[in-house]
C-alpha cells in the first residue's frame, strides 16, 4: 500500500520532499510513514540548512513569540477610545446619581409618593452603575493578567539582553579562534607551497639530467601537492565565520522582544490615566451611596406624614421607597468597592509598564551594540583572510621567483583555493578561461 499523498504537493517524491518539509506546518500534520518518507528524501545536512533560513526568516516573529502577554496587548491595540467612552459614561453616570440623592434627602420627606418615585430612579442608576462598573476598562482582565505576569516578563526581557552580551564574548573567542586556524592554515599551505618548489627544482634537475623516470616520479608527486586540499582547515574557518549569521538573528530575535516588550508595557501604562478615572468613580459613588442611605429614613419620614394625614397609600409607597433605597444604597456602595478595587490594581498596572519601559529600554541599547560588535567581528574575519591570502600569494610568488632563477620555468602553483587548471604551465592564465580563486 503506498504512502497517501499530501494536500497540496500530491505524491511525496525526491522533488518536492524539501518543499514539504520547509512548509512546517504541512510537515508537522503528516502521519508517521509520511514523515518517514519525507526524511528519506531530505538528509540531515539539507535539514539543517532548511532549519536554518526558516530562523532567519522568522527570527523577529519567533522573539516577539517570546513575549506570552504580547497577544493580549496586541489585541486591545487602538480600543483605547471604548475605554475612555465606557469612563465617560460611568463618570457622567456617578454624577447624576449624586444629584438625583443629594436632592432626594430633600423631597422624600415630604411625600411617600416622592419617596417612591426618586427611589425607583435611584435604584435604577444604581444597576446601571453597577453593570458599568463590571464592564470598566474592556482590557481590564487582560491589562491585570499582564500586570500579574510582568515579573516573568521583564525576565524574559533581560535574558534576551544577558545573551546579546555573552554572544559579544563568544565572538572574542570566534575571532580568536579563527585567528589561530587561519594560521595554521596559512602555515599547512605555505608548507605545502614551499616542498611543491622543492619538488620543481628537482623536477627541472632531472629533466635537465635527462632523468625520465626521476621526472616523471616528481612529477606524481607535483601533481599530488597541487592536488593536496585543506578542506578540514577551510571548513574550521567556514564554521566560525557562520555564527555571524547566528548573532544577526540573535538580533533579528531581539527586535521582535523588544517589539513585544513595548507592546506590553504601552498597554499596561493605560492603567495610570483609567486608575485616575475609576478613583474618581469611586469617590462619587461612595457620596451617592452615603445620600441614598439618609434618603431611606426621608422615604420613613414622608410616609408617615401622608400617615398622618390619613393617606395611608402614601404611607406604604414610604415603607417601599425605603426598601428600594436600601437596596439601592447597597448596590452603589459595591459598585463604588469595585471601581476602588480597579482603580488600585490599574494604577499597579501603569507602574509595572513604567517599568517594563526601563527593561525594554537596556535590551534595545544592548541590541544596538550586538548588532555594532557583529559587524565589527565581521570585519575581523575579512581583514584575517585578506592578510592570509596576501601572505601565502608572496610566499608563492618569492617561490617561483627563486625557481625559476635556478632552474628556469617550471612547473607553477597556486595558493589552496584557486583552480590548477586556468593557468598554463608557466603560470601564465589561458586564453577562454575565467575561473575565479574560490578561498584564499
Amino acid at each position: 500500500m503506498a504512502v497517501a499523498a499530501v494536500p497540496g504537493y500530491g505524491p511525496i517524491t525526491k522533488a518536492n520532499a524539501p518543499m514539504i518539509y520547509r512548509n512546517r506546518e504541512v510537515y508537522d500534520k503528516l502521519s508517521e510513514d509520511q514523515k518517514h518518507l519525507v526524511d528519506r528524501y531530505v538528509p540531515d545536512e539539507q535539514k539543517d540548512e532548511i532549519d536554518y533560513e526558516i530562523r532567519k526568516t522568522n527570527g523577529k516573529q519567533n522573539g516577539k513569540n517570546k513575549i506570552e502577554d504580547s497577544k493580549k496587548a496586541d489585541k486591545h491595540s487602538g480600543q483605547g477610545g471604548n475605554a475612555t467612552a465606557t469612563s465617560v459614561g460611568m463618570a457622567a453616570g456617578a454624577v447624576g446619581l449624586v444629584a438625583v440623592t443629594k436632592s432626594g434627602m430633600k423631597t422624600t420627606t415630604k411625600s411617600g409618593h416622592i419617596g417612591l418615585a426618586v427611589s425607583i430612579i435611584t435604584l435604577a442608576g444604581a444597576v446601571a452603575m453597577n453593570l458599568l462598573a463590571k464592564t470598566f476598562d474592556n482590557g481590564y482582565k487582560d491589562r491585570t493578567s499582564a500586570s500579574d505576569n510582568a515579573g516573568n516578563t521583564n525576565d524574559t526581557i533581560d535574558t534576551q539582553a544577558n545573551a546579546l552580551q555573552a554572544s559579544m564574548d563568544t565572538m572574542n573567542e570566534d575571532a580568536q579562534k579563527y585567528l589561530e586556524d587561519s594560521k595554521d592554515l596559512m602555515k599547512k599551505t605555505n608548507d605545502n607551497n614551499s616542498k611543491l618548489a622543492d619538488l620543481q627544482v628537482q623536477y627541472a634537475d632531472c629533466q635537465a639530467a635527462g632523468d625520465t623516470a626521476g621526472a616523471e616520479r616528481l612529477k606524481g608527486e607535483i601533481k599530488q601537492r597541487h592536488e593536496t586540499k585543506f578542506d578540514e582547515e577551510q571548513e574550521k574557518l567556514d564554521e566560525t565565520k557562520q555564527g555571524i549569521e547566528d548573532y544577526r538573528i540573535m538580533n533579528d530575535e531581539t527586535a521582535g522582544v523588544i517589539e513585544g516588550g513595548t507592546n506590553v508595557a504601552d498597554f499596561l501604562k493605560e492603567g495610570t490615566p483609567l486608575g485616575v478615572v475609576a478613583g474618581v468613580d469611586a469617590a462619587l459613588l461612595l457620596v451617592a451611596a452615603g445620600y441614598a442611605a439618609i434618603c431611606i429614613a426621608g422615604a420613613a419620614i414622608g410616609g408617615a406624614k401622608d400617615a398622618s394625614h390619613l393617606d395611608f397609600v402614601g404611607l406604604a409607597n414610604g415603607m417601599v421607597a425605603a426598601v428600594i433605597f436600601t437596596m439601592a444604597t447597597a448596590m452603589v456602595g459595591t459598585s463604588a468597592v469595585t471601581m476602588a478595587g480597579k482603580a488600585k490594581k490599574e494604577f499597579e498596572c501603569g507602574s509595572n509598564g513604567r517599568d517594563m519601559d526601563g527593561h525594554v529600554e537596556a535590551l534595545s541599547k544592548m541590541k544596538d551594540a550586538q548588532s555594532t560588535y557583529t559587524d565589527e567581528t565581521e570585519e575581523t574575519y575579512t581583514e584575517e583572510d585578506d592578510e592570509r591570502k596576501e601572505t601565502v600569494e608572496e610566499g608563492v610568488e618569492m617561490a617561483n621567483g627563486n625557481s625559476t632563477a635556478n632552474r628556469g620555468p617550471v612547473i607553477t602553483y597556486k595558493p589552496y583555493g584557486q583552480d590548477d587548471d586556468d593557468k598554463d604551465s608557466n603560470g601564465k592564465k589561458k586564453k577562454g578561461k575565467n575561473k575565479a580563486g574560490a578561498k584564499a
